[in-house]
C-alpha cells in the first residue's frame, strides 16, 4: 500500500512538489521563476519535516516529465531518480499533458479532453485523452508536437466522442486551434497549472497497475524525437 507519496513537478515556469501522506497533504512551489535547481530539494525537505517523515518513509515518487521546460524536466528527473536510488523507492515518470488532462476531467467532470499547448518554432504540443477508472486517464493515439494545420487527430477519436473540450494556456491561442483543425469543440478551457493531487491520483493508478520503472529508466518526455531547439 503506497501511503506516503512524493510528487515532483518541474516542468513549468513555477516548480511544485507535493506530498500525500498518512497524516495528511502538503504542497510548496518555488518563489520566482526557474528556481528548480535552487529550490526544490529544501522544498521537498520542508513538506517531509512538516508531515514529521523521512526520505525512507516514502513509498513512491512521481514526476511529471513533461513537455514543458527542457532545463526544468532534466532537474526534475534528476531529483527523483537520486531520491529514489538513494532509498530504492518506487519511481514513475508522468506526461504533463496527461497530468493536465487528469486535472480538467476531476474540475468539469468531462470523460474526453484534448490538450493543445504552445511549444517552439509555432509548433504546439497536442494530445487527446479519455477518462480510465483504471488508469486515471487514457492518451488516445500519441503525443504530438507540430504545427497546427499538422495535427493527426486519429480516426478512432471521431468515433469516441462527437464533441471535445479543449484545454489551452490562453484564449488566443486556443481559438487559433479550433479554427484549424476539424475537430467539434463544445468548450475550451483555459489552464495555465496542473494540480498535483490529481498529478497524486494519476501516479497511485498507475502504481497499482505496476506501471512503476526503476529510477535509471526515468526519462524526460520531450516528445520530439530529435531536439532541433536549444
Amino acid at each position: 500500500m503506497m501511503n506516503n507519496l512524493l510528487v515532483i513537478d518541474t516542468s513549468a515556469t513555477l516548480s511544485q512538489v507535493w506530498l500525500t501522506a498518512q497524516c495528511g497533504k502538503f504542497s510548496r512551489e518555488t518563489v520566482g521563476e526557474r528556481q528548480a535547481a535552487q529550490q526544490v530539494l529544501p522544498l521537498i525537505a520542508e513538506i517531509l519535516a512538516e508531515a514529521k517523515l523521512m526520505v525512507s518513509d516514502l513509498n513512491g515518487i512521481a514526476v511529471v516529465a513533461g513537455p514543458g521546460s527542457f532545463t526544468g524536466i532534466r532537474i526534475g528527473i534528476g531529483i527523483a531518480q537520486g531520491l529514489s536510488l538513494s532509498q530504492s523507492i518506487p519511481a514513475i515518470a508522468l506526461s504533463s499533458m496527461a497530468a493536465s488532462a487528469m486535472t480538467v476531467m476531476a474540475e468539469i467532470e468531462d470523460d474526453h479532453v484534448l490538450i493543445c499547448r504552445s511549444a517552439r518554432d509555432n509548433e504546439v504540443y497536442f494530445g487527446a485523452y479519455q477518462t480510465s477508472s483504471a488508469e486515471g486517464v487514457v492518451l488516445i493515439g500519441k503525443e504530438q508536437v507540430c504545427a497546427v494545420d499538422e495535427i493527426n487527430f486519429p480516426a478512432l477519436s471521431s468515433r469516441i466522442a462527437k464533441e471535445w473540450t479543449l484545454v489551452g494556456e490562453n484564449h488566443g491561442h486556443a481559438q487559433t486551434v479550433v479554427k484549424t483543425i476539424d475537430i467539434p469543440i463544445k468548450r475550451i478551457i483555459i489552464q495555465p497549472k496542473i494540480s498535483l493531487e490529481q498529478v497524486a491520483k494519476l501516479a497511485l493508478l498507475r502504481f497499482e497497475s505496476a506501471k512503476g520503472t526503476e529510477a535509471a529508466q526515468l526519462k524526460p518526455n520531450y516528445i520530439k524525437d530529435q531536439l532541433d531547439y536549444g
